[in-house]
C-alpha cells in the first residue's frame, strides 16, 4: 500500500509541475535569445529587462525559453536570468558634480583649453593634437554576444 501511495504522490507532483511551468525575469539590461545554446549562434530577438520567459529546458549555463511577449523560443545564458524582476538603477541617476567655480577658473598653460564632456565636468583640451585613438578606445564596447563567447572559449565559470 506505501508503494501506491508513494508512487500516486510521485506522480501528482510530476503533474503538478508540468501544468506550472516556471518562470524566470531575464536580469540584464539587454539579453540575446539565441537559436542554440552558442554564444556564435543566429541571435533569434533581443530581450531586455525583465522580460517574462518561461523555462522548456534547462541545460547547464543555457537555458531553453519561450518568450510569451513576442512569441518566441530560443536559448539564454542562465547568468542573466533571476527568479523574480530585478530593479537596474539608471546610469543618468549617478551624476557627477561639477567642479567648484575656484577650480574651473585655474588658468592653464598656452595651447590648452577648457571644455566639457557629455557629463558637463569640465575638462581640458590639448590644442590641435589628434586623439583619435585615445576617444575610439574610451568609447568601445565588447557585444554580449562577443562576452559569451570569450567566457566560453576561456572555460570562465558564466
Amino acid at each position: 500500500m506505501s508503494i501506491r501511495r508513494s508512487l500516486l504522490i510521485i506522480l501528482i507532483l510530476s503533474v503538478s509541475m508540468a501544468a506550472f511551468p516556471e518562470t524566470l525575469y531575464i536580469s540584464a539590461r539587454v539579453c540575446p535569445l539565441l537559436s542554440k545554446s552558442k554564444p556564435a549562434a543566429e541571435k533569434v530577438a533581443s530581450l531586455t529587462h525583465n522580460t517574462k520567459v518561461i523555462v522548456i529546458e534547462k541545460t547547464g549555463k543555457w537555458i531553453k525559453v519561450q518568450v510569451p511577449s513576442i512569441n518566441a523560443e530560443g536559448y539564454v545564458a542562465a547568468l542573466f536570468t533571476s527568479a523574480r524582476p530585478t530593479v537596474m538603477a539608471d546610469i543618468a541617476d549617478y551624476k557627477t558634480k561639477e567642479k567648484p567655480a575656484a577650480e574651473a577658473e585655474v588658468e592653464l598653460p598656452a595651447g590648452i583649453t577648457p571644455g566639457v564632456d557629455v557629463q558637463g565636468r569640465k575638462v581640458i583640451s590639448f590644442g590641435s593634437e589628434n586623439f583619435d585613438a585615445v576617444d575610439w578606445m574610451e568609447k568601445f564596447t565588447y557585444g554580449d554576444d562577443e562576452l559569451l563567447e570569450f567566457a566560453e572559449e576561456e572555460n570562465i565559470g558564466i
